[in-house]
């Protein structure tokens, strides 16, 4: 049985075999397993020992990688801004207080299991006359110590505090998701920036050129060795190479300043970036095991929050049964009569309660059915979950083979369109080719860099996608916020 909390989260299931079906049905319960297993009957979901999209066995997760997964891009700039940002960011401020405020109700639930004491006190000053003849001053003072408690005889205290443990887990799990959910998103943006960086300074070195090649047919229509058309033909391209070029910086900037909102800066594009796409040296080992799936935050905050559910679950159930309280209470009252008397007097008392439900109107059997019913509901929400994350580490495992081929096809596919680029420019001296065929060359040059450059970032936006897929590097260590 996968079970835990922060220091051992519970989970959908224990160690992966092939075409294993698991219930998932795991969370230990005190009264109340029959009732909500016979409710739900058996939901299940198969789990694979490893991932299809993975070449090889099965590995040990532990003797894969044990480094911090944003290393693996080998790019000090990112670190430093990942830094940077997991101290400023407004969002993970956000998240922490969340989690000091998920504590504060861990507490309060807890509070009811102990005695309530109070203290309570009063002053009375009144004037009395008597007869007519004389009159005098009464002083009261009263003081009293109150106690209350209730006797968790049932559990129900208990359950409530379960649940609020649980739900305080899942924050934890919240926080460790938002602090990997802004390194991806930071890592992307950072990429996406220098992929437009790049792509701008390509159309910006295409422009030049095909400028320069404009003036040069300018030069030849005059003396009558070109035509209007081919001077057109090369400045129409060379202005559309013009509009990507601005198309490019847009983009470039967008990512930059999406970047200093999640350092928590002011977005005024002062950021710069660096020149080149960092290369994956670090490839996808073989066989990743499924089990890696366990530490995503997001499967980690669902369970903890399935676990709060059936603890209210426990609870609406246990509202049926009687409750019994213990009150006490101690205290002194002076009186001060002036002229006639003055003398303190000790009170105190005690008393116990039973309280059982008779007739409600059907109140806490509805809202019994409905902690069932929230159960259940979550139960299968939390299943979607767990296929979506298969979904999603198969996805990136696919499209990590698909890229790198496209990858190695564009890369031949560069050298050759820039030979053609050059052979078509000296074919076109020689009279044997005309400006079209020169022009396609070029446009095909500048496609292939362009579809390369692209390739590559699409590379490294799928490896981020594949780390938060499975929640972090391809090791089994967790991250601390």
């Amino acid at each position: 049985m996968l079970h835990g909390s922060r220091s051992g989260h519970r989970w959908l299931a224990g160690r992966f075999v092939p075409s294993v079906v698991i219930l998932i049905l795991f969370l230990p319960g005190v009264g109340c397993r029959e009732t909500i297993e016979s409710q739900v009957g058996e939901l299940k979901v198969p789990m694979p020992q490893s991932w299809s999209g993975a070449d090889g066995g099965v590995s040990d997760p532990g003797s894969v990688y044990a480094d911090d997964w944003l290393r693996s891009f080998h790019d000090p700039e990112l670190l430093a801004l990942v830094e940077s940002a997991r101290a400023s960011n407004y969002n993970l401020k956000a998240a922490s207080e969340r989690l000091l405020a998920n504590r504060a109700e861990v507490a309060i639930a807890g509070a009811s299991r102990l005695p309530g004491v109070t203290a309570e006190g009063s002053y009375e000053k009144r004037k009395n006359t008597f007869v007519g003849l004389f009159s005098g001053t009464i002083n009261t003072v009263q003081g009293s110590l109150n106690l209350s408690w209730e006797l968790d005889i049932w559990g129900k205290i208990r359950d409530g505090r379960l649940a609020a443990v649980a739900a305080y887990e899942a924050g934890e799990s919240d926080l460790l998701g938002a602090v990997l959910s802004l390194e991806g998103q930071l890592a992307k943006a950072w990429f996406r920036a220098i992929e437009s960086h790049l792509q701008a300074e390509l159309a910006l070195e295409t422009t030049e050129n095909l400028e320069a090649n404009t003036r040069i047919l300018q030069k030849r229509f005059q003396r009558g060795l070109g035509s209007a058309l081919d001077v057109r033909l090369s400045r129409t391209q060379s202005l559309a190479s013009r509009a990507i070029y601005e198309r490019e910086l847009s983009n470039r900037n967008a990512s930059i300043r999406f970047i200093e909102v999640l350092l928590g800066d002011y977005p005024a594009r002062t950021l710069s970036v660096r020149e080149t796409l960092p290369e994956m040296i670090d490839a996808v080992p073989a066989g990743l095991p499924s089990e890696l799936l366990l530490r995503r935050p997001d499967l980690m905050a669902a369970e903890r929050r399935l676990a709060a559910l059936e603890a209210q679950y426990r609870g609406a159930r246990k509202n049926r049964l009687p409750s019994i309280r213990l009150t006490g209470s101690t205290g002194r009252i002076s009186q001060a009569v002036a002229d006639f008397t003055d003398e303190t007097i000790d009170v105190w008392s005690i008393f116990s309660g039973l309280s059982q439900p008779l007739f409600q109107g059907g109140r806490l059997k509805a809202a019994e059915k409905k902690a069932a019913a929230q159960y259940r509901e979550f139960l299968a929400r939390f299943s979607d979950l767990v296929l979506n994350a298969f979904r999603e580490v198969e996805t990136t495992l696919d499209n990590e083979q698909f890229l790198e081929r496209q990858a190695e096809v564009l890369g031949q596919a560069v050298i050759e369109s820039k030979r053609a680029d050059a052979l078509a420019w000296e074919r076109y001296g020689r009279g044997v080719v005309d400006i079209a065929t020169v022009l396609e060359a070029q446009r095909q040059a500048f496609s292939t860099r362009s579809q390369y450059l692209g390739v590559q970032n699409a590379l490294l936006q799928n490896r981020i996608d594949l780390y938060l897929a499975i929640g972090g590097d391809f090791g089994r260590q967790e991250s601390e916020p």
